[in-house]
C-alpha cells in the first residue's frame, strides 16, 4: 500500500470516529432534554401521591428542584422510605434512587440508572406504588407509620 493510500484510510478512520462522536453527543443532548422534561412532568404525579398519603394521615414530603424531584414517607421511629428522580445534567442518564431506613436504623439506597426514553410516567407510577407498598410492609418494624397530628 502506498503512503498516499495509507493516509487516505487513516483520514477515513478519523472521519468515521468524529462522526460517531458527533452522533453520540447529539444523542446525549436529546436524552438530557428528555430527562429534564421527564422530571418536570413527574412532579405533579409525585405531588398527587404525596397528597393522597397525607390525606391518609401519613407524614409525607414531596419536593422539587431544577432537574430533581423526591417523595418521602416517614415511619413513627423517624425512619423513612424515599424515592428521588434525578435527571443527570451531563446527559449520562437519569437516576431513580430508592432510599430507606433498614431495621437496624441505618439508611441505605439503591440507584437504577436509566439510559433511554423507555422509562415513562407509567413506569414511575409503578415505582411509586411499589415504594408505598414497601413502606407499609415494613412499618410495623419501625413502630408504625408517622401520623400527621
Amino acid at each position: 500500500m502506498s503512503s498516499e493510500d495509507f493516509f487516505k484510510t487513516v483520514d477515513e478512520s478519523i472521519g468515521n470516529q468524529k462522526q460517531k462522536e458527533a452522533s453520540e453527543d447529539e444523542r446525549e443532548r436529546e436524552l438530557e432534554e428528555y430527562y429534564k422534561t421527564f422530571v418536570d412532568d413527574a412532579e405533579p404525579l409525585i405531588r398527587k401521591y404525596a397528597d393522597e398519603m397525607r390525606s391518609r394521615g401519613i407524614i409525607t414530603e414531596a419536593s422539587s428542584t431544577f432537574g430533581d424531584c423526591s417523595f418521602k414517607l416517614y415511619y413513627a421511629d423517624g425512619g423513612f422510605v424515599a424515592l428521588r428522580i434525578t435527571g443527570r445534567r451531563s446527559g449520562k442518564g437519569m437516576a431513580v434512587r430508592k432510599e430507606y431506613t433498614n431495621d437496624d436504623g441505618r439508611n441505605y439506597f439503591s440507584d437504577d440508572l436509566i439510559f433511554s426514553k423507555t422509562f415513562g410516567l407509567s413506569n414511575l407510577e409503578s415505582v411509586l406504588q411499589d415504594q408505598i407498598k414497601q413502606f407499609l410492609y415494613y412499618a410495623p418494624r419501625h413502630g408504625g407509620v408517622s401520623k400527621n397530628m
